[in-house]
């Protein structure tokens, strides 16, 4: 085997030791007293030797530091760009590119073997015979916070209120701490949220192009959040580019409370409370917990949140449908609650025939609405007007409004009674439902008021952030002493039925009626007992017993009448004390009328065996076209309250030459209803708020 290799020293006696110590000792005293090195001393010329993100490694050219045991260097906090523009190789560019360095960062026109003129020490540690040298090359003149110190050891060093510099090192794009970090001088760090950066959306809605690594900024030293009260999940996190901390402890910075110290204006350690009428900007949170809904939540400077209710987000002229998106619970509640109907052979073999067809076009129903930008984002930065303290503790009132934005300040007026409002429905239940006209002002519809039709699931069919418009019946104004309105200045109680809002005004009256008198009317309900049916245009109702109903003998009336159909009555009895009416559906009652109906006539039908499956066949296409028209006033219409409008504004045109007295509202047999209706809709749950 190879014995292992051997190492030959020198022997080296200790005088010979000492001989080189001494040698040492002079040749560096001999350098000292050339030239001292003492904080703010012009150092003169300097040679770049190495480059990268944080700092630049340089060589100190001026003879009087010749032979001097000196090890100096530029942070990126000190240095500036050199005016010249630079000619970069393209390996010159690829380091570059390794090491982070953009257009926008101070080393970017450098390059080893580069002179930097101008240098000046900020900072001296000498260690083992060694100097450890930190240079600058930026000027005096471009130093606006040379009141402060330019290099500290400890982030106590720079209390709350200090003007500092820094250098932007990353973008931070997480939820609890968005915005950029930025270097300090060399081992602190601090960070700048988003939106102490800017006073414009517009620009933080751009964050990495506005403030690209490298950037400079000017910034305030803002107060220290107490870290036992603040989540770990909302602490500041080590920055990938500060390096030389055990321990993360970074500065909480502020680019504005900077701008407002420079502008002689009174600005504190950290951002204040809004006030009313102030402009501020938000930052749209959809996983904060939403306060009175439905509404849209905001962060804003500090820790305070914002709330912009739904009707402020847009002028009234302006409002949308669904403005705050669909709910998705509300498609899986829809499902459940869909009728299946069983389906034949033959229309099974159509159906799978017409399913190519129906894939193909719901797919580009999918792309299309894929494509649709939404509004409102999450973390969307946007303008708003601080309208004052919302009603929920701790939260600001906020409006995004056009005109708010402006200076219009005054709240919304509230409605009188018969007129037309639009509304915002705030929650639906099997009774009725509730919305919101404005901040102060909410209203309820009882259930046979919200639509002439039958509806089978109203939760689905008004779903919260729905769009609707309607006729006021009756306002209960509030001082603000009564307990139990939450704040409001008003409630109404509003009518949403489409033939409410098409009459001219002039509705029939209990008081019009008349015995022997007909009317056309509207089935509302069916019993075994008979039918019951509203007149139009009127709020009047009255049964037609079953025996009135045909005739001839009816086997079963649900398979006579279906809730919806359009009727023709004629009035047979008329309590007045009780304010009860009789009506009479016989096709006999009508064979004299020039105007009579063939529906009214097809009852006749009923009495022949013959054409029972007929029957049969014109109440499916019936009930079929009744589902299909409900498709069209589905809460994702857009044009649902455009074409309500359109449809009022042509029968304001009918009956704007009819001149006759309008009188009170009343109902004979649904009086019972309307009242339990209204009792079952006065206490409003709390937590549908």
């Amino acid at each position: 085997t190879s014995s292992p290799p051997k190492i030959l020293l020198k022997k080296v006696s200790e005088s010979d030791i000492s001989k080189k110590k001494r040698k040492i000792e002079s040749r560096n005293k001999g350098s000292v007293s050339q030239r001292q090195i003492q904080v703010g001393d012009l150092i003169g010329d300097v040679k770049v030797t190495d480059i990268n993100f944080a700092r630049a490694k340089v060589q100190l050219i001026d003879k009087a530091f010749f032979g001097a045991n000196i090890r100096a260097r530029i942070h990126v906090t000190m240095a500036e760009p050199i005016a010249a523009k630079p000619k970069l190789s393209k390996q010159e560019k690829k380091a570059k590119d390794e090491h982070k360095i953009g257009k926008s960062h101070p080393f970017y026109s450098w390059k080893a073997g580069d002179v930097i003129k101008g240098v000046r020490c900020v900072a001296v540690d000498t260690r083992d015979g060694v100097s450890f040298v930190e240079l600058a090359n930026r000027s005096e003149k471009s130093d606006l916070v040379s009141s402060s110190p330019i290099v500290v050891s400890d982030p106590s060093q720079l209390p709350p209120g200090s003007l500092v510099h820094s250098i932007v090192t990353s973008v931070s794009a997480s939820s609890p701490h968005f915005g950029v970090w930025v270097q300090v001088c060399p081992g602190i760090s601090g960070f700048v949220p988003a939106l102490e950066l800017s006073s414009d959306p517009d620009i933080l809605n751009d964050i990495e192009s506005n403030y690209k690594v490298g950037t400079r900024l000017s910034c305030c030293v803002m107060e220290k959040s107490n870290p036992e009260k603040t989540p770990l999940r909302h602490q500041l996190q080590r920055d990938d580019h500060d390096n030389n901390t055990k321990e993360h402890n970074a500065l909480e910075l502020s680019v504005l409370l900077a701008e407002e110290q420079s502008n002689a204006k009174q600005a504190g350690f950290k951002p204040t409370k809004p006030q009313r009428g102030d402009v501020v900007v938000g930052r749209i949170n959809k996983k904060m917990r939403v306060l009175g809904p439905p509404a849209l939540m905001l962060n804003l400077r500090g820790t305070f949140t914002g709330r912009c209710c739904i009707t402020e987000l847009n002028d009234m002229d302006d409002w949308a449908n669904m403005p705050l998106g669909k709910d998705p619970s509300n498609d899986s509640k829809s499902g459940s609650n869909e009728v299946q109907r069983v389906v034949s052979d033959s229309e099974a073999d159509l159906s799978n025939n017409e399913n190519d067809d129906d894939d193909e076009e719901s797919r580009d129903e999918d792309k299309a609405k894929s494509e649709i930008r939404e509004e409102y984002p999450d973390g969307k930065f946007i303008k708003c007007r601080v309208l004052g303290s919302a009603r929920a503790k701790g939260a600001v009132e906020l409006s995004l409004r056009d005109s708010r934005l402006e200076g219009d300040l005054e709240e919304d007026c509230v409605p009188e009674p018969n007129d037309m409002t639009h509304a915002y429905v705030i929650s639906t239940t099997k009774k009725g439902c509730f919305v919101r006209i404005s901040r102060y002002v909410e209203g309820r519809v009882i259930l046979k008021e919200l639509s002439d039709d039958f509806i089978p699931n109203p939760t689905v069919m008004f779903p919260p952030g729905r769009l609707v418009v309607g006729k006021v019946k009756r306002v209960t104004k509030h001082d603000g002493k009564q307990k139990g309105n939450r704040g409001l200045a008003a409630t109404v109680d509003i009518d949403m039925r489409e033939s409410v809002l098409l009459s001219s005004g002039n509705r029939i009256t209990l008081d019009d009626i008349q015995e022997n008198s007909k009317y056309t009317g509207v089935v509302t309900r069916i019993e075994s007992y008979g039918v019951f049916v509203r007149i139009e245009n009127s709020d009047v109702s009255g049964l037609a017993h079953v025996s009135e109903c045909s005739d001839s003998y009816v086997k079963n009336i649900f398979d006579l009448y279906n809730p919806g159909d359009l009727v023709k009555v004629m009035v047979i009895k008329f309590d007045k004390e009780e304010k009860r009416l009789g009506f009479s559906l016989k096709a006999s009652n009508f064979v004299d009328d020039d105007d009579s109906d063939d529906a009214s006539l097809s009852d006749e039908a009923s009495s022949s065996e013959e054409d029972s499956d007929e029957e049969e066949e014109e109440v499916k296409d019936a009930l079929d076209e009744r589902s299909d028209g409900e498709g069209d006033s589905d809460s994702d219409d857009e044009n649902f309250v455009a074409k309500m409008a359109a449809k009022m504004e042509q029968a304001g045109d009918v009956h704007s030459d009819n001149d006759s007295e309008s009188s009170d509202d009343s109902s004979a047999d649904s009086d019972d209803d309307s009242e339990s209706d209204e009792k079952s809709l006065e206490q409003r749950p709390e937590e549908s708020l």
